[in-house]
């Protein structure tokens, strides 16, 4: 019996150091192709951009010719900039630009009177449609046209809440799913338990990732806001704070690939596809916890804590010991197999 363990788990090791190496080099060929070259300030590609625009944009880390999205219902454009007495009195004209749709910077000026935003900027949708508004404004409405920004101004600020909305509606479903299936032996526990790694790996880099991205909030703030504007993910493009979360982040795609692949080998798919809930609805409560724990400084011990947790969690009662003989599906200690109650001695 002693020999048969050892043959099995020589097998699983060999299948491991394949599934691993596999994702490396998945993970080299898309870092090798998600950089996203975006158009410069260096003459290459605006040979007409004056100097001080190539200031304004080291500052405000866009100018002259950066496209944006609207992000918000509708969006009022003023056809000129209004004077100190109009603002007071009255403004001039305005044309409106709505969701989703595409805008261009034409022409960006500094109003030193007026009190609420010196900067002034001008966009346009098109040839006709085209209007002035202050900088603070048009940042709230709108975002960089790149897919990256996109998303980041989705899961950030206010938005969180929306964030906060998918986790209760994910728990939600999970429960009912459950309570639903209650009936059905073991459910709740033993088959619906995975022994693979790949799940504490995935969580790790989840709250690795939050605590990289609060970090960024926290010390290298100008660095997220290039990024933001900028975005690329290649990890090696960039300073190394942001290099560590961008990895922190591949690590997480290449770790829920091979969850949702265990998930299925060792799973009926019913039961796989409801813990593949519970695991996105875990991830999604890491995320907020850690991201809004470091922000006030004690994500970083507790991080450390979840993560020695975690290890100790995995290797007392989930790592994959042993084969069961019958199906062939691996499981923690010797006795009835959890999947099909063949008995393992």
């Amino acid at each position: 019996m002693l020999d048969y363990e050892f043959r099995i788990m020589r097998s699983f090791r060999a299948m491991l150091s394949r599934r691993i190496l596999f994702l490396l080099i998945s993970c080299m060929l898309l870092l090798q192709s998600c950089f996203y070259q975006h158009r410069g300030l260096d003459g290459t590609e605006a040979d007409s951009v004056a100097v001080d625009s190539v200031e304004f944009a080291e500052e405000h880390h866009y100018s002259v010719g950066f496209n944006f999205v609207v992000k918000v219902d509708s969006l009022a454009l003023c056809t000129e900039i209004p004077s100190r007495a109009q603002q007071l009195a009255f403004m001039p004209d305005s044309v409106s630009v709505y969701l989703d749709e595409d805008l261009v910077v034409a022409e960006i000026q500094i109003v030193p009177e007026d009190e609420l935003d010196t900067v002034w900027v001008k966009v346009a949708r098109d040839q006709v449609t085209q209007g002035w508004l202050r900088e603070s404004q048009l940042l709230d409405s709108i975002s960089p046209d790149d897919p990256i920004s996109s998303a980041i101004y989705f899961f950030s600020g206010t938005h969180m809440w929306g964030t906060v909305a998918l986790v209760l509606l994910l728990g939600l479903i999970v429960f009912v799913q459950m309570m639903r299936n209650k009936r059905e032996k073991g459910l709740l526990t033993s088959r619906m338990l995975i022994y693979s790694p790949y799940p504490v790996l995935l969580y790790l880099s989840m709250g690795g990732s939050a605590v990289f991205y609060a970090s960024l909030q926290l010390f290298a703030p100008n660095a997220w806001t290039e990024f933001y504007f900028h975005p690329t993910l290649n990890p090696f493009a960039v300073e190394p704070l942001l290099g560590a979360f961008l990895f922190s982040f591949w690590l997480m795609v290449l770790f829920f690939m091979a969850t949702i692949d265990d998930a299925f080998r060792q799973l009926r798919a019913s039961h796989a596809l409801l813990y593949l809930l519970s695991v996105v609805t875990a991830l999604a409560v890491l995320y907020i916890f850690f991201s809004l724990s470091t922000l006030v400084f004690v994500g970083y011990p507790l991080f450390a804590l979840f993560a020695v947790l975690l290890t100790y969690l995995y290797f007392r009662y989930l790592s994959p010991r042993y084969r069961c003989g019958h199906c062939g599906r691996p499981f923690h200690t010797k006795g009835h197999c959890p999947h099909c109650g063949t008995l393992n001695e």
